[in-house]
């Protein structure tokens, strides 16, 4: 009971403080956006919730997925329906304000800049940019990187603002307005004016100039709205040819749009006019009928975007990796405390829980997706660390002990921390054709990224092996779970796995490419890590490798691993291009040099540990 109450006590804790976070997401605005954030767009080749739409596109231009006073789907109904108040809100981050000519007293506010502060500093380095699209990319600076990609920034955002201007009411109509028939209208009539007193506008009536500014205005929207595809939001036809476009598509389109479009689009204009009025009861009521609407097209899935937005809200990877740092800190607690009962069955209890977490995080991205777990950098990262999670877990069941449960929550924990700088703004992206086939991703990835984790575990197993041997008064049974023929065990399952990898995207390769094997980096980096697993077996098997030199060996394969995984990607070449990443050189050049310093102190340590006591007893 002890033990039920304290695990149940830090389990509060620990999602009490993910909670307020989540409860600082719910609605603050008078209008909610709870159910307005899973109605459907197109967006980079999938159907997503407006929810989806707004968090990537917002962590695009921010960083984050919320600003301080919105959470995304607030912010995107601001852009869409008040367009005016939303170029006046800080969103675009950007560091070195200086260098772009942008007022410095607002650095201390998170580095965010508004659309007007963009868009005077874009203008200002107009001939700078227009050099940059006559310069190839790859000779360009990464000042220059940093410039273009605000510019592009500057140009999506412009265009989420001019999504719905094709629905603003002209002239006081509380229709759909017709473009094509309301310009031609006004075109005449301003004709009729110009022929009549000229382009003097100081000539003109009240209800010319008024004739005059409605037909501007028009030209304007139109203008803006000619190449305005991003908000892809009504449905278009029936059954498989169901498309997706933008209201100025539509608008601008050669053909009539018909009843159901029409009924789709006065929704969206409902929104608008609700929104800019503050009306509860329209906002909410046309929710329920676009939501009605929604549901009766054809082979359309609304729950599932329903599902999306609720993956969104929860982060069940982020509760996975609280309940992780929770086992780790009771790992540590019992470490340094033997007085507190029940923390073993605690931490199993916490990271259990965490990997039942991650794998419905897991288990929701493919059911989402439509396809198996691993197809991105960040996706194997996610996966991997499950796999070590799962790992870890299963050791502490096996040998009851805390090892298992360590390796599992601390490999969890730092591989958590790298998926960060391997998320973009969208980390359920649509993957390009020659990855998009299910049957390989289900074979050959899962199984070289299920060989990730096992050698992962592998390494880390040798590291503790190593540092146990520092403390002569260490547990049997801890030193037992990290022993050379569990870590052999773990090693050899590692190979398995990650040979069998190798050998299918051989396969694939062959079906894609025609050639089974092409020296690409890639596939010398599985090669590689199959190369030095079989070199450590064979050592020690025909023992031309001491037990300490294997164990070294062993923690080493952790460099190994981040070879092949990442660093083959810093070559930025071979067909493999789906990997390539910028900025790594550093990481891994650290990463791999406090590797071999760690591991070398560690076994030089055992080695003349050893030597001492075989003299001793030569003695």
């Amino acid at each position: 009971m002890r033990y039920f109450l304290f695990f149940m006590t830090c389990l509060f804790l620990c999602v009490s403080s993910f909670g307020y976070m989540a409860q600082a997401n719910k609605e603050r605005s008078a209008l909610s956006t709870a159910q307005w954030k899973n109605l459907p767009i197109l967006h980079d080749g999938r159907l997503k919730p407006l929810d989806s739409f707004a968090r990537t596109t917002l962590k695009q231009f921010s960083g984050k997925d919320r600003l301080q006073d919105l959470n995304a789907p607030q912010w995107l109904a601001e852009i869409f329906f008040a367009p005016e108040k939303a170029i006046s809100r800080p969103v675009f981050k950007v560091v070195n304000a200086k260098d772009y000519g942008l007022p410095e007293e607002k650095e201390a506010k998170n580095h965010l800049y508004n659309y007007t502060d963009i868009s005077q500093s874009l203008q200002a380095k107009k001939d700078i940019l227009q050099e940059l699209k006559k310069t190839p990319e790859k000779n360009w600076t990464l000042a220059q990187k940093d410039l273009f990609t605000l510019y592009e920034q500057y140009l999506i955002y412009t265009e989420i603002l001019r999504s719905l201007t094709s629905l603003m009411v002209l002239g006081g109509s509380s229709e759909i307005p017709d473009q094509k028939k309301l310009k031609a209208r006004l075109d005449r009539q301003l004709k009729k004016i110009i022929q009549a007193k000229g382009e003097n506008f100081e000539n003109y009536t009240k209800e010319e100039k008024e004739i005059a500014a409605r037909s501007f205005r028009l030209h304007v929207l139109q203008e803006g709205g000619q190449h305005n595809k991003i908000a892809r939001i009504i449905p278009v036809g029936s059954n498989d040819r169901l498309q997706w476009l933008s209201p100025w598509q539509i608008t601008l389109g050669d053909q009539e749009p018909d009843e159901q479009v029409k009924t789709y689009l006065e929704f969206w204009q409902s929104f608008l006019i609700a929104y800019n009025k503050n009306d509860h009861a329209k906002w909410n009521k046309t929710n329920i009928q676009a939501q009605e609407f929604l549901k009766d097209l054809p082979d359309f899935q609304f729950q599932k975007l329903k599902l999306e937005a609720f993956y969104n809200g929860w982060n069940f990877y982020r509760l996975s990796f609280g309940l992780y740092c929770l086992c780790l800190f009771l790992i540590l607690l019992g470490a340094f405390s033997s007085q507190i009962p029940h923390l073993h069955p605690a931490s199993f209890t916490a990271l259990l829980t965490g990997v039942t977490l991650h794998g419905i995080d897991i288990a929701l991205r493919i059911y989402l997706l439509e396809r198996p777990p691993v197809g991105t950098l960040y996706e194997s990262i996610l996966f991997v660390s499950l796999i070590c999670a799962a790992g870890g877990l299963y050791m502490a069941h096996i040998h009851k002990t805390s090892i298992g449960l360590l390796t599992g929550a601390l490999s969890s924990i730092l591989l958590y921390l790298t998926a960060h700088s391997f998320s973009s703004h969208d980390t359920m992206s649509t993957l390009v054709a020659v990855l998009n086939t299910n049957f390989w991703l289900a074979t050959h990835v899962l199984c070289i990224t299920i060989g990730y984790g096992l050698c992962l575990l592998t390494s880390l197993m040798a590291h503790l092996n190593l540092a146990l041997q520092k403390f002569a008064n260490t547990g049997k049974n801890l030193r037992k779970s990290v022993d050379e023929k569990n870590i052999k065990t773990m090693l050899i399952l590692s190979l398995l796995f990650t040979a069998t990898g190798t050998i299918l995207g051989g396969i694939w390769a062959d079906q894609s490419w025609g050639r089974f094997w092409g020296w690409d980096p890639k596939e010398n980096g599985a090669l590689l890590i199959v190369l030095w697993s079989v070199w450590l077996l064979h050592g020690r098997l025909s023992a031309h490798l001491k037990e300490h030199l294997y164990i070294a060996g062993c923690a080493f394969l952790s460099v190994i691993v981040v070879f092949a995984w990442f660093g083959v990607n810093l070559l930025n070449v071979g067909l493999h291009s789906y990997g390539f990443t910028d900025g790594l050189l550093w990481g891994i050049g650290l990463f791999t040099l406090f590797e071999i310093a760690l591991i070398s102190t560690l076994a030089l340590n055992w080695f003349l540990k050893r030597r001492k006591h075989d003299e001793k007893n030569y003695s």
